[in-house]
């Protein structure tokens, strides 16, 4: 069915309501901050959101249906520990509430929700659309074990076994899956998932946060380039570290995020380089961005990088891995792809930058154009129409 036969086919349906499983808590960043903003901007003509998530008030975890903010991360933490199970199983029986009360059977699961949630709602035979924001955990066992070995790293066990024979079965009772990257897409293929249940789309940003005109650095001599994130293997800060050393150019490397004592360990002596600035965790990173004339992200391993989007809202172009890109970034056109895990090769492309800076001005320009495409309501509604879609097709 084309696009313009599928609104008016929606236009003669009755509402619609998906009802939302968040299974982390809701905290104010991370996960948890996307998947608010895309129920908020999904919700429209013809669709409804029911928003089931975990909060944490004073220490305490309760189920919530609102779209307030919860505590701070480290309350959150402190409580999800402890209360996961009973709060996960109270959602469970909130979400079959829900779909009894509505006569609908249509739920959107976002994060780790439990699998016995997925089981029932399965038995129940209801349509079940899973968020997938990372890569399949089997390819991203595989990328980041290969990684920790390559480095002599202590062996990786951030993703178990347990945790892979999980997602695998969720993904199987799944009836569409959404792909917030073209790299997602290909791990899920790649581990036997059907096309027609992926549902291509993309995370996106919100241009009030980044609004203004102020930058947190002056300019220097040489290119700026900036990365955001957790400094972590994962995020190639290591590939990054690497090559910055290598080019040994003017210019300097802003680093804004927490780090991993791994890579303190291994790689703290690249740290101590003062063309290297550590920023720590900004408050406007808006001016962070505005000070940076690239933006850099080597990622081994993504879903869909919100910091690419917002770097390119703020006029900054992009040199990243094809992880980087994710569903934003095309190469020679809002920055620079590079396919290599080689700091050698990165280094080369920094030693370039000086006599780019035209080309530099062309990408920068383009990327603000296209982050115009990908605010959060530009997303919602793609992503409504898609829901929509799926229910009309069921």
């Amino acid at each position: 069915m084309s696009d313009s036969a599928l609104t008016e086919t929606l236009r003669a349906s009755r509402p619609r309501r998906v009802e939302l499983a968040l299974g982390l808590p809701l905290i104010p960043r991370g996960p948890a901050y996307t998947c608010i903003h895309l129920a908020q901007s999904m919700a429209g003509p013809g669709l409804s959101v029911g928003f089931h998530a975990p909060i944490i008030l004073n220490g305490a975890s309760h189920l919530h249906a609102t779209t307030g903010w919860a505590a701070p991360r480290f309350l959150a933490q402190f409580g999800w520990r402890f209360a996961r199970q009973g709060v996960m199983a109270a959602m469970e029986r909130h979400i079959l509430a829900a779909l009894d009360r509505s006569g609908d059977d249509l739920v959107w699961t976002f994060g780790e929700v439990p699998l016995g949630l997925t089981r029932a709602l399965a038995k129940r035979g209801a349509r079940v659309v899973r968020e997938k924001f990372n890569c399949a955990k089997a390819l991203a066992y595989e990328i980041l074990s290969a990684e920790h070995a390559r480095h002599g790293l202590v062996p990786f066990t951030g993703i178990t076994c347990a945790c892979i024979a999980k997602e695998a079965e969720e993904l199987a009772m799944a009836d569409a899956i959404f792909c917030p990257s073209p790299m997602v897409r290909a791990s899920l293929r790649a581990i036997g998932i059907a096309d027609d249940r992926l549902l291509d789309t993309s995370y996106g940003w919100e241009p009030e946060r980044f609004a203004g005109d102020a930058r947190l650095l002056p300019p220097v001599a040489g290119p700026t380039l900036l990365f955001a994130g957790t400094m972590q293997v994962r995020k190639g800060i290591h590939i990054l570290l690497e090559a910055w050393a290598k080019a040994n150019i003017g210019g300097r490397l802003l680093l804004a995020g927490s780090l991993d004592p791994i890579v303190e360990k291994r790689w703290g002596h690249l740290l101590a380089r003062p063309d290297i600035i550590r920023l720590g965790h900004i408050g406007d990173m808006g001016s962070a961005f505005r000070s940076a004339d690239w933006f850099v992200f080597p990622s081994l391993e993504e879903g869909g990088p919100q910091v690419t989007y917002e770097a390119a809202g703020c006029g900054v172009p992009a040199l990243v891995s094809p992880m980087g890109a994710g569903a934003f970034t095309r190469n020679g056109i809002e920055g620079v792809v590079l396919n290599s895990r080689e700091p050698n090769d990165w280094a080369r492309l920094f030693a370039s930058l000086a006599d780019r800076k035209a080309e530099r001005d062309r990408m920068a320009e383009a990327a603000l154009q296209r982050a115009q495409m990908f605010t959060w309501a530009s997303v919602g509604g793609q992503r409504r129409h898609q829901l929509l879609g799926l229910a009309e097709r069921c």
